[in-house]
């Protein structure tokens, strides 16, 4: 499966592809300097934990 998303991809122009959205990860204060950012329509908010 991953090949054929490979072939279909690799054709595709980047002024083609239409950014949807994006995942950031960082500290607390990294993130709150990004969310007051007036380009940012509207974000959330989630956690990562280790596995037990």
């Amino acid at each position: 499966m991953k090949v054929l998303v490979l072939q279909k991809m690799k054709d595709i122009k980047l002024e083609d592809v239409e950014i949807l959205g994006v995942v950031v990860y960082g500290t607390k204060d990294e993130l709150k300097e990004i969310l007051e950012n007036p380009s940012i329509k509207a974000s959330s908010l989630g956690g990562v934990i280790e596995n037990y």
